[in-house]
C-alpha cells in the first residue's frame, strides 16, 4: 500500500502537468530509484533512513529553457510524463521547480521539489493531509 501511495503520489502531480517538447539540448540522469522519506533532512540527503519505492524517474535538463521533463516509472512500465512547472536551473545537477501553493479539486497543495548537487528532493503536503510527504531519488 505505501509504494502505491507513493507512485500514485508522484505520478499524479506530474500527470497535471503540460508536457513541452520541443528542440532541446537534453542532459539526462537515466532512471533514478524513488525513496519515501520521513524528514526533511533525511530527503535532502537520500540517506539509508528512506525506503525504496518501486517507483522510478527519470530527467531531461534544457539548461538554456530552464525547462525540467520528467519520466514516471512503476514497476518499470512509464506511468507518466511532463515538463514540470516555475523551473530554475543552475545545471543538471542543480535546479528548483514548484507549484508553490495551488487550489485542485478544493484542495490545498503545495509542492517543491529541486535537484542539488545530483540529489533528488521532493516536499509535498495537501490540505486533506496535514502530513508532509518527502521523497527522494538517487541511482
Amino acid at each position: 500500500m505505501k509504494t502505491l501511495r507513493c507512485a500514485f503520489y508522484i505520478s499524479g502531480f506530474i500527470a497535471c502537468l503540460l508536457a513541452q517538447q520541443n528542440a532541446w539540448a537534453l542532459f539526462g540522469w537515466g532512471k533514478l530509484n524513488v525513496y519515501s522519506c520521513k524528514t526533511e533532512q533525511d530527503a535532502m540527503s537520500c540517506n539509508a533512513r528512506c525506503d525504496k519505492q518501486s517507483t522510478e524517474i527519470e530527467f531531461e535538463i534544457n539548461v538554456d529553457r530552464s525547462v525540467v521533463f520528467a519520466k514516471v516509472f512503476e514497476s518499470g512500465a512509464l506511468i507518466s510524463s511532463g515538463a514540470l512547472e516555475k523551473c530554475s536551473v543552475a545545471n543538471k545537477n542543480n535546479w528548483q521547480c514548484g507549484q508553490g501553493l495551488e487550489v485542485i479539486n478544493n484542495r490545498i497543495s503545495f509542492h517543491k521539489e529541486a535537484m542539488i548537487d545530483g540529489t533528488y528532493y521532493r516536499e509535498s503536503k495537501f490540505s486533506s493531509n496535514p502530513v508532509t510527504t518527502y521523497h527522494c531519488a538517487k541511482r
